[in-house]
């Protein structure tokens, strides 16, 4: 089985991805995690560390087919690793193709997006496909204020954003296609923010998320 956490980035998911994989554990489930994109663990990652550095030229110096391929490149290299763990393990990834449909989709508008969203889904068509796809949505703004608060991050050169979260234009178009994704495969959405515009405990969107995953198991 394979669950995949998305969303745009500061949106909380790699420490509901931890806390899944513990709960999964606990209830004697096998599980395996992964994280996308490999960055320094990979000559690949290495590659899409530049580009998120904005070594390669801005995002939009950039065509979005460029990126877009590394991705996938660096996705392709667990295929058959993830072929064959799937059939006894639940695997947990950490962002997964979906993430090239809402940041590079995301960089176009109307027609051009569908055409741009149905080449990005023929790249990765021969990769195992996920069983789940949770959304975590948090609006732009929110999401920056949890950015600030992360550590610097050694593959960014110890800054604290890459180009993608340095331009809010851009999460808002990535939230966008994600939220549009999210509807047209019914893929549940997990929103961080409760009525009055306030951040869910951990613990309230855990629960959240149990309730979910549950039903598949």
């Amino acid at each position: 089985m394979i669950i995949v956490f998305e969303g745009i980035d500061g949106s909380g998911k790699s420490t509901q991805l931890k806390l899944l994989k513990n709960k999964l554990e606990s209830n004697g489930k096998e599980v395996k995690v992964y994280k996308f994109p490999t960055h320094q663990n990979s000559r690949i990652g290495q590659m899409i560390d530049k580009y998120l550095r904005g070594e390669m030229g801005s995002i939009k110096q950039i065509p979005p087919e460029l990126p877009s391929l590394l991705y996938a490149a660096d996705r392709y290299q667990f295929k058959y690793l993830f072929e064959k763990e799937r059939k006894d393990y639940i695997i947990l990834l950490d962002r997964y193709y979906i993430s090239n449909l809402a940041h590079q989709g995301g960089k176009f508008k109307g027609k051009e997006r569908e055409e741009m969203l149905a080449w990005l889904e023929n790249l990765d068509a021969r990769m195992p496909q996920p069983d789940l796809v949770l959304i975590f949505d948090i609006s732009p703004e929110k999401a920056i204020e949890l950015i600030e608060r992360k550590k610097r991050r050694e593959y960014l050169n110890e800054k604290k954003k890459d180009i993608h979260e340095e331009d809010i234009e851009h999460l808002r178009n990535t939230r966008e296609t994600y939220l549009e994704l999210a509807s047209m495969k019914d893929w549940p959405v997990i929103n961080l923010l409760d009525e009055k515009g306030k951040i869910k405990s951990i613990e309230e969107i855990a629960d959240e998320v149990w309730k979910i995953v549950s039903a598949y198991l």
